[in-house]
């Protein structure tokens, strides 16, 4: 999060005659390889404790996810929890987006990414889709969950892991969003026991994200139809029909990782309580209970990120 403040504030602060395109290029590339990346990876091999003789790299991808699923019968249900999941982060989205509209906030309109060039519609599905499913999960269902497992309780670990992903985005727009695909995107993790199924629902929802924009921009049937779609949606109807949509596609996640669930044959933990009265976020200690200090890492990017969502929508509310 420091590192992402530290970027967001350089770009804000240099004047360029450079496009918005190449901007918005330069800082998607830099943010996820370095800030998503290469300062988590060079951090947590110094940090995590390892034997003599292992292999720091090895025991890093895999404690942090990177194996086969729990069973082969989990591959049927990818497709299934990819539509699922970006149904939910589009109509949570819609009413997040509702809601930050009745209370006040001045959205700002997004103007998408220009698909002006023929290698546009390649480029940015690499920067949007691929990129963030690597990276952002490496950092959020890798590095946090490994750092979180040993709390004993998933819905603990899957929390503080979404509500981090969420304050990533350092924007209010976002964080409903991605805090609640955050959530999905966690438990499919825990439940497959391989962080290759989170990779894999990121980078279609995102896949997804990015097709949608260029139909926005397009002047054929794409275009008319994503229209068409968007005034229905602002309509009392759309509004309802996106509740009853929003539920149904709940209910199916619900069967999606019950039936995860059922192919998980490892060994049960007995979850300790969610959010005691103290709460301690595990961090890499040799010994002992990890502590405050232990912890500035993590608490120091809860707090980063949360302060600057926030800032984003009192911005938006006093403008």
């Amino acid at each position: 999060m420091c590192c992402l403040g530290i970027l967001q504030i350089s770009f804000s602060a240099v004047n360029t005659t450079l496009s918005d395109n190449v901007m918005d290029i330069t800082y998607t590339l830099v943010s996820q390889c370095l800030c998503m990346g290469l300062v988590p990876f060079l951090l947590t091999l110094w940090l995590k404790p390892c034997k003599k003789g292992e292999s720091r790299v090895k025991n890093l991808f895999r404690d942090f996810g990177y194996r086969k699923p729990i069973s082969k019968k989990c591959w049927w249900l990818l497709i299934p929890i990819c539509i699922s999941l970006y149904l939910l982060t589009s109509l949570s989205s819609r009413i997040w987006n509702l809601f930050l509209m009745i209370i006040g906030f001045d959205n700002p309109t997004f103007g998408g990414y220009l698909f002006s060039k023929p290698w546009d519609l390649p480029l940015w599905i690499f920067m949007i889709g691929v990129l963030p499913a690597v990276f952002e999960e490496f950092t959020h269902r890798g590095l946090l969950f490994d750092m979180l497992e040993d709390r004993g309780n998933e819905w603990e670990i899957v929390f503080f892991s979404a509500l981090l992903f969420a304050g990533m985005h350092t924007n209010i727009n976002q964080f409903g969003y991605a805090f609640v695909g955050g959530l999905v995107m966690g438990f499919v993790a825990l439940r497959t026991g391989s962080i290759y199924f989170s990779m894999a629902t990121h980078f279609f929802t995102n896949f997804i994200s990015v097709m949608s924009n260029y139909a926005s921009q397009d002047l054929g049937i794409l275009g008319r139809i994503s229209d068409a779609l968007d005034g229905f949606f602002m309509t009392p109807l759309g509004i309802g029909a996106t509740f009853v949509i929003l539920m149904a596609n709940l209910v199916l996640l619900y069967l999606i990782l019950g039936a995860f669930e059922k192919y998980d044959t490892r060994e049960k933990v007995r979850p300790k309580p969610f959010l005691p009265p103290k709460i301690f976020l595990d961090s890499y200690k040799k010994d002992g209970k990890a502590t405050l200090k232990d912890n500035a890492f993590i608490i120091g990017s809860l707090a980063i990120g949360i302060s600057v969502t926030l800032f984003t929508l009192l911005f938006g509310y006093f403008r």
